[in-house]
């Protein structure tokens, strides 16, 4: 895709990075242009945007116009607000190119003709969005812009919101908003409380907001910060403050946010309606819009790609941290999706498929169960419901930091019948080879599974045995009153998380062997990953309705959280009046 070439007038030598001027807006957008700044496609039409905008200033029929004073106004009031975080910490704020890019345009672009009422130009922006890779000062940014729009805009009693999904998440923005003014000489003319900011000689407000039904009502926003809007599940927030902007002259909301896993949301839309603006297929001159990611088909690899979505990579971002970062998310598939959203700022599914099979196959080793007898070992169990798949693993863990793992899988003669040709030439064959016990009738018979227990006590020392008390209460009444060591683990993100990235870590050094179990293996080719917003895994299906099975991984997790938390004392039921629950 060629660009325009960008007028050389604004090339403007003589302008130095830490500069901060009006002229960084359009030096900025030069140096995207002749390659000079490493950008995506999205950057790119964003620079060639504000030339075009520039060129169409100088006729008299287009209504808006660069206001230089206004762009440097905001640009220069960072300068009386310090850094509160970090190695630069008290030190007065110096916005990078980018930033004051951002700011400059936002400020800058305004009305020709001054508003009837105030006799002043009006803001051209009525809203704004930046969605650019974490630790690129986002939140700093946006506090900034809080404080200016609240003490620095010219607006008499503004309101100025810090809002969001939950109250925590609202407070980020407000609470270096709050920062930054006790630490300046703003502290002069506002005053900072435990719930908001006020500027009484102004009689303007910087509060934080969120989705709480009774706080949304009644507001009359100047200027409201939307952070992380890829966690909104819905466009509820958002609309209500769009409404509150309505009695306004000159009203802003600025969304920041990196990417998300939410794939269809208020986030996504307001991504695809920048790129449609920046692209020209929408035409809004009220919308401001800089989305830095990666372009598609990049090597996120690549070092060279990466500034793409981190335009302060080597000031704010450590390199050292994104690379880091990329090798984790070279060699642990659970890690990739939280590194694509976060880092290269994609948006991308919650699951994706998470094992390498080839990986999990380099851990087959030549073992025999029957090596090892009276061993330590703990046993976790996946049953299922009626016609399903139910696995058990045995853990022997090593002298070093190493397991061996052997399984019983189970499944009723009757889901022969339901299940496809290939499926079954797959179960019969696995049941053949001694890693697949089919059991009589259309639900696995419990009875073995607990015969089953009862000898591996015997044969090995058993510490202890995890069940999901979704499915097994009655199995774990009767087999704790016997004395056998019972478990209950919640399949739950608490529970599953820290011993799924152990299981992950430890397939892909090798710290787990295995005797070649093809339906360990089969489980393990279904597996995928769910992660939330707090990087915390857990292994799912495909979707609710896939056939494809993962007990044995699950089992095996099951049971490695036992050994992950083996320093729980077992005791008897009739000691506790109860069961040991893992997060019940």
């Amino acid at each position: 895709m060629e660009y325009m070439t960008p007028p050389k007038k604004y090339k403007l030598p003589r302008v130095k990075p830490l500069d901060q001027s009006f002229k960084q807006v359009h030096k900025y957008a030069y140096q995207v242009l002749d390659g000079t700044v490493v950008s995506n496609k999205w950057i790119k039409l964003a620079a060639e945007r504000h030339f075009k905008d520039l060129a169409k200033s100088e006729d008299k029929s287009y209504k808006f116009e660069f206001n230089e004073n206004r762009a440097d106004r905001a640009i220069h009031f960072y300068q009386f607000i310090k850094h509160t975080k970090g190695e630069l910490a008290g030190t007065p704020m110096k916005l990078m190119p980018w930033q004051q890019f951002v700011v400059g345009s936002i400020f800058g672009w305004v009305t020709k003709k001054k508003h009837k009422v105030t006799k002043r130009k009006v803001r051209r922006f009525k809203t704004a969005e930046v969605f650019v890779a974490r630790k690129n000062g986002k939140s700093t940014l946006a506090s900034g812009i809080g404080l200016y729009a609240m003490l620095a805009d010219g607006e008499m009693g503004a309101e100025v919101y810090s809002a969001a999904t939950t109250r925590d998440q609202a407070r980020i923005v407000f609470d270096d908003a709050k920062v930054m003014l006790r630490n300046s000489d703003l502290k002069e003319v506002a005053t900072a409380y435990q719930t908001e900011i006020v500027a009484p000689a102004l009689n303007s407000k910087f509060k934080p907001l969120s989705s709480d039904a009774n706080s949304l009502d009644g507001l009359n926003v100047h200027c409201a910060l939307i952070d992380e809007i890829h966690a909104h599940k819905t466009r509820d927030v958002y609309d209500v403050i769009e409404t509150a902007t309505g009695a306004r002259t000159q009203p802003l909301i600025f969304v920041i946010s990196t990417a998300g896993f939410i794939l269809e949301g208020i986030a996504t839309e307001l991504w695809k309606y920048g790129e449609q603006i920046l692209s020209g297929t929408v035409e809004d001159d009220s919308f401001f819009a800089c989305l830095y990611t990666m372009d598609a088909g990049d090597d996120f690899t690549n070092p060279d790609n990466w500034l793409k979505a981190n335009p302060c990579l080597g000031v704010s971002k450590k390199l050292e941290d994104m690379e880091r970062l990329c090798l984790k998310a070279q060699t642990m598939i659970s890690a990739r999706g939280n590194y694509l959203t976060k880092h290269c700022n994609i948006f991308v599914n919650s699951t994706d498929a998470w094992l390498d099979i080839q990986q999990v196959q380099k851990c087959k080793q030549d073992i025999n169960i029957n090596d090892y007898k009276g061993r330590d070992c703990y046993i976790g169990l996946d049953l299922a419901q009626k016609l399903d798949l139910t696995s058990l693993c045995l853990i022997f863990p090593d002298d070093g930091s190493g397991i061996d793992v052997f399984f019983r899988n189970y499944l009723p003669e009757d889901a022969l019948a339901n299940a496809t040709t290939q499926s079954r030439y797959q179960f019969e064959k696995w049941s053949r080879d001694g890693y697949l016990e089919l059991t009589e009738g259309i639900a696995t018979d419990y009875r073995i599974i607990e015969e089953d227990l009862r000898y591996f006590c015997t044969k090995f020392n058993v510490l202890s045995i995890g069940y999901d008390p979704y499915s097994a209460t009655q199995m774990s009444i009767k087999l704790t009153e016997e004395g056998l060591p019972m478990v209950s683990v919640a399949q739950n993100m608490q529970n599953l998380s820290e011993p799924s990235k152990e299981f992950e870590q430890m397939l892909a050094t090798q710290k787990i062997r295995y005797n070649g179990d093809s339906v360990f293996e089969w489980c393990c080719s279904n597996a995928h990953v769910y992660v939330d917003a707090n990087e915390n895994i857990k292994p799912v299906k495909e979707n609710k309705m896939s056939k494809d099975k993962i007990d044995a991984v699950i089992a095996c997790i099951t049971g490695l959280s036992l050994c992950v938390l083996k320093e729980l004392e077992i005791v008897s039921i009739y000691e506790t009046r109860g069961f040991i629950t893992l997060g019940n």
